[in-house]
């Protein structure tokens, strides 16, 4: 062997994504995440929806699950050209390159991440995702397999499935989903960590990619022992009416997103902050409380979560 590149080959090739003579390791499961740039998901962003939003806990919770059990992450970012004058143009679509409502959220960038710019290559660093567990690919058009890098590593790639997410439905999450089952990959589309523009286009573009062979699983299925911990409320809401007149109890638990109300013997019905403290704040309070749940989009009938 002459030189260093013919001492270490690394691949991508088959999922093991490692250098030789290092311990091999499979790579099971890629996560795609799509799309989810500042300008969609903050309310001062060009390309505002509610939607896309009203998801962002739900894909924060992705991530952190990508986190925990060490699975790659290939994002995408929408990156278009401004006109020179200050003002983008395709302002009504935001992600204008340079812009900060171009970049992604915080919560959506992990500490190992390398970004590629939208440039007209095929080029790539060798054992990728080995060294890095995110890599952000930054495009043109809404079809991701438009970038030749990007078309390159899931082409090349033989991993047992591709989770997707992300923004928007009926447009880039389509393309996506359709490209990689186009090249005979196992997709999972995570239903209530997309969303779409319009509900008309985002159901029959769901209909489509089912029809195509893509599987529809929710948040919940890939994170089962990730509750929110808006869920706490619950559980403390369940011991305060367990508990005996002068027995437990249960102190204040400040979480946003919930409320009590309250009936307690010597409350005036009040909301509360927590379970316990009802009314004047010297009742035992068995008020319900009213949590968050992750719930999937809505689907037409026909539809069936697998």
């Amino acid at each position: 062997m002459s030189n260093g590149a013919d001492r270490i080959t690394e691949s991508a090739r088959d999922g093991f994504l490692c250098s030789k003579g290092h311990k091999r390791r499979r790579i099971t499961r890629v996560f795609i995440d799509v799309d989810t740039q500042r300008d969609s998901m903050y309310p001062h962003g060009a390309a505002y929806f509610r939607q896309a939003a009203q998801i962002a806990p739900r894909l924060a919770r992705l991530f952190s699950c990508a986190r925990r059990n060490g699975y790659p992450v290939v994002s995408t970012t929408m990156c278009l050209r401004g006109n020179g004058n200050g003002n983008g143009l395709h302002c009504e679509n935001g992600c204008i390159e340079g812009t900060n409502g171009q970049k992604k959220p915080a919560f959506s960038l992990l500490g190992r991440r390398l970004c590629f710019g939208p440039n007209g290559n095929t080029d790539l660093p060798p054992g990728l995702l080995w060294r890095y567990q995110q890599v952000i690919f930054e495009k043109r058009s809404p079809n991701p397999f438009d970038h030749p890098k990007f078309d390159r590593l899931l082409t090349g790639m033989m991993v047992s499935e591709y989770v997707v997410f992300g923004l928007v439905t009926e447009e880039a999450v389509r393309l996506t989903v359709l490209g990689l089952l186009a090249r005979g990959k196992q997709v999972k589309l995570v239903v209530d960590a997309t969303a779409g523009r319009d509900n008309h286009l985002a159901d029959m573009a769901l209909r489509l990619m089912l029809a195509k062979g893509a599987r529809i699983i929710t948040t919940q299925e890939l994170a089962p022992r990730m509750q929110p911990r808006i869920e706490l409320n619950v559980l403390l809401n369940r011991l305060s009416v367990m508990a005996p007149p002068d027995g437990l109890r249960v102190s204040r638990l400040a979480v946003p997103g919930s409320q009590s109300g309250g009936n307690g013997r010597n409350g005036n019905g009040k909301h509360a902050q927590a379970h316990g403290d009802n009314g004047n704040g010297n009742g035992n309070g068995n008020g319900k409380a009213h949590s968050k749940s992750v719930t999937a989009q809505r689907l037409s009938s026909s539809l069936k979560v697998s």
